[in-house]
């Protein structure tokens, strides 16, 4: 499979579609169906270990345990930028990742389960949730794998945003598939940018367009890499294909002036 064929799907195989991605970007001889293996063998053994337990709330709360404190599981904060923390390989062998990954993570061992558990992609930190009678049970997967309440969830948020922020219960919606997969390429396309890797972040760019291939965003970001890459004549390309499928976007007359820069930086070199 591609990762093309794999979100084309019906429904979405989210780890499955982020270890197709991770070979497509960094890792070609990358073996999915070991992975695939190893996500069955946790979630064995994660079944066996709430299996004491009747509810689904007080399941949900065994499996945090089970991954973030038996397993190891947990955050990666000494290098939280590292390319690394967003490849579910990488993640699943050094037990380190970023909220979203360690989300999706328990996410796959929660559905293995037969649990109702879900992603949340709040503003800035991305947690785990499980449907329960009394509402649902928000998970922090980056922090120790612990329950936190809603009030909790937005005093998370508040806490890493630049500004104050006013709660809006849609922070806490259910995180389709197609947008937990965009959000784990963007933070992955930010963490090459920030390294300067500019091949490896296109690459990432190339995911994020079959994503989303009517998306006319893309073309600008591949243009801006680019620009930083001092790849002019890619750049002018991508940003006049960005200007043909969106001319009346916010940020149309400002790529203009940019493509008229590059025009004239190009002519002075020929």
């Amino acid at each position: 499979m591609t990762f093309e064929a794999a979100v084309r799907q019906q429904s979405i195989d989210v780890p499955l579609a982020a270890l197709e991605f991770a070979r497509s970007i960094a890792y070609p001889d990358l073996d999915i169906a070991h992975y695939q293996r190893k996500l069955d063998d946790l979630a064995h053994a994660a079944a066996k270990a709430i299996a004491c337990y009747s509810d689904k709330a007080a399941q949900a709360r065994a499996l945090g345990v089970f991954l973030f404190q038996d397993q190891g599981f947990g955050g990666n904060a000494q290098d939280y930028g590292s390319p690394a923390n967003s490849f579910m390989n990488e993640v699943i062998d050094q037990r380190r990742g970023l909220p979203i990954t360690l989300s999706v993570l328990y996410v796959a061992t929660g559905q293995r389960c037969h649990l109702p558990v879900y992603g949340v992609g709040m503003p800035g930190h991305f947690v785990a949730a499980c449907k329960t009678p009394a509402g649902p049970l928000f998970v922090d997967a980056f922090n120790g794998g612990g329950e936190i309440s809603t009030a909790e969830c937005a005093q998370l948020v508040q806490s890493l945003a630049r500004q104050k922020l006013e709660f809006e219960p849609a922070w806490l919606n259910e995180s389709s598939s197609e947008e937990t997969l965009a959000r784990m390429l963007n933070n992955l396309r930010q963490a090459y940018v920030n390294r300067r890797e500019w091949s490896l972040a296109l690459k990432v760019v190339d995911q994020l367009q079959i994503l989303h291939p009517a998306r006319a965003s893309h073309w600008r970001t591949r243009g801006l890499i680019h620009i930083q890459a001092g790849e002019l004549g890619a750049a002018l390309r991508a940003l006049e294909q960005f200007l043909r499928r969106a001319p009346e976007a916010a940020e149309a007359e400002v790529i203009r002036n940019a493509c008229c820069q590059i025009r004239s930086s190009i002519a002075r070199l020929n």
